[in-house]
């Protein structure tokens, strides 16, 4: 499935940012427009009054009512312009009485009329322009034209731009879908398939065939996962070769090995330890000494690890431990173990029987003794007959001391 979170977050950031972005440049539009078009409907309303008044200056000066009449009435019909419409028309004289108007039943000829200032005034949509009419000669003040223009072609101007910038904003807002739609298919999917590729690394599974036609960005980072892929490989390789050399040395050592934790529960025994205590690896891992030897024993062997976690450092110290040969005599050597951040997690020990040597050396320390009793000369010479050893009663019998004869 293409349509991911992925896909439905890239096409609201385009949505929103496209909305943004049109909408924010079509309302700066509108605002723009909504100053404009009143200004040049009221610039344009003034400019054709100017006109006019200038167009029937002679009719006022000569108060032709008629023919001024007949003058505006076409002026009115004929006028022409995007943004206002003429609607109403009244001339007056100096005296500010009516010579035409286009409601001649409410404004008759020669009815007074009140008379604004010159200039604009808006009323709702209308505006109201009063222009004095000048002398063609002179330039004095002869008459007053007020002209009436309805503006309310602004307000469809402005719906219709309404209009246009709905559009635009639909018109975005489907850019942007299929914006996201294209990244669903160029990127999307293919990310999808990235990550269902790091699920495999270090599987040896990592194909990046599929990623062939994808942007160079992700085909980058496929042919960076298949690398990783075939580093952790090699490296998981080379950890078990390292493990199994590790775990034969081990195993084939005639040395007790064994590994605890801080907490004294075994993670680690060798095959030695097995064979002697009768006791299986996986059956040993997470137990401590006391579930293995008696209290006295299991206390005494726990004291020595939790003096090396103390210290931090080994020790080398003899143990006395049974097993179904009887009791046997160690040589222990026992130290901390670190982690790669440089604390102590374990605990190791190796122990070498020396029952048998120590057998051995109390059976020579016992002859040493007889010889050195005995009442008879004892003399100990090498190949080639010269003297090594003699004992008291030589120096006793012979009056000879030990130096004088040795060598």
């Amino acid at each position: 499935m293409f349509i991911n979170k992925l896909s439905v977050q890239t096409g609201l950031i385009f949505l929103l940012g496209t909305t943004i972005v049109v909408g924010g440049l079509s309302w700066h539009q509108y605002s723009d427009e909504s100053e404009r078009l009143p200004i040049v409907a009221q610039r344009d309303a003034v400019e054709s009054t100017r006109l006019i008044a200038t167009s029937v200056s002679n009719e006022v000066l000569y108060r032709k009512a008629f023919p001024l009449w007949k003058q505006m009435k076409r002026i009115k019909e004929r006028f022409n312009d995007d943004n206002v419409i003429l609607r109403e028309f009244a001339v007056l004289d100096d005296k500010h009485l009516v010579l035409t108007h286009s409601d001649a039943v409410h404004y008759p000829v020669m009815k007074q009329m009140p008379v604004p200032a010159d200039g604009a005034v808006w009323n709702g949509h209308d505006i109201q322009v009063v222009q004095s009419v000048l002398h063609p000669s002179d330039g004095r003040v002869i008459g007053v034209v007020i002209l009436t223009f309805d503006a309310s072609s602004i307000d469809a101007e402005l719906a219709k731009l309404r209009q246009e910038i709905g559009v635009s904003m639909a018109f975005a807002m489907l850019v942007a879908l299929l914006i996201a739609i294209g990244m669903s298919f160029r990127v999307s999917a293919p990310l999808q398939r990235l990550s269902r590729l790091a699920a495999h690394i270090g599987d040896g599974e990592v194909e990046i065939k599929s990623f062939r036609h994808t942007p160079d960005e992700i085909k980058a980072l496929a042919v960076s996962m298949q690398q990783a892929d075939q580093a952790i490989i090699a490296k998981n390789r080379q950890l078990i070769e390292n493990e199994a050399l590790l775990k034969s040395l081990i195993d084939n050592s005639p040395a007790v090995i064994f590994i605890k934790d801080l907490e004294g529960r075994y993670i680690l025994i060798n095959s030695r330890y097995e064979d002697i205590f009768n006791i299986r690896h996986e059956d040993i891992v997470g137990k401590t000494d006391a579930d293995v030897f008696d209290a006295s024993l299991a206390a005494a062997l726990s004291k020595h690890d939790e003096e090396v976690i103390e210290r931090g450092d080994a020790m080398v110290l003899e143990e006395s431990v049974p097993d179904r040969r009887g009791l046997r005599h160690y040589y222990s050597l026992k130290f901390p173990l670190y982690d790669t951040h440089k604390k102590m997690y374990a605990v190791c020990g190796i122990a070498t029987d020396i029952t048998d040597q120590k057998a051995s050396s109390a059976q020579i320390s016992k002859l040493a003794t007889v010889v050195d009793q005995a009442d008879e000369i004892i003399v100990v010479t090498n190949a080639d007959g010269i003297i090594e050893y003699v004992n008291p009663a030589f120096e006793r019998i012979s009056g000879y001391s030990a130096e004088e004869v040795l060598g």
